[in-house]
């Protein structure tokens, strides 16, 4: 018999605000059991995620792994949260490249 799992993104109501970490570590850019690159599949899920979140929770956006080839531990914040900051963040996820 054949399972599927589903992960769905959904924001805490109570919460004041929100940040997003994105791991753009090597490991990201490798195919995953479905042929599709795993930062595709992040990029996919954030951009589903971000649409559903209210327009006054501030959001922001950390990185890690993005600056240092093989590094965990290189870690910057690359948009502190704000209200409406879900088509920005969006789009630095886009243009975020793993190392």
């Amino acid at each position: 018999m054949a399972s599927a799992v589903a992960i769905v993104a959904v924001p805490a109501l109570a919460a004041d605000q929100a940040m997003v970490v994105l791991d753009l570590s090597g490991s990201m850019s490798r195919e995953s059991g479905n042929g599709q690159a795993r930062i595709s599949m992040a990029r996919s899920t954030l951009d589903e995620a971000l649409a559903n979140l209210p327009a006054d929770l501030p959001i922001g956006l950390a990185a890690f792994g993005g600056r240092e080839a093989g590094s965990c531990t290189d870690i910057q914040v690359l948009a502190e949260p704000r209200n409406g900051a879900g088509r920005p963040i969006a789009q630095l996820v886009r243009a975020a490249r793993p190392r």
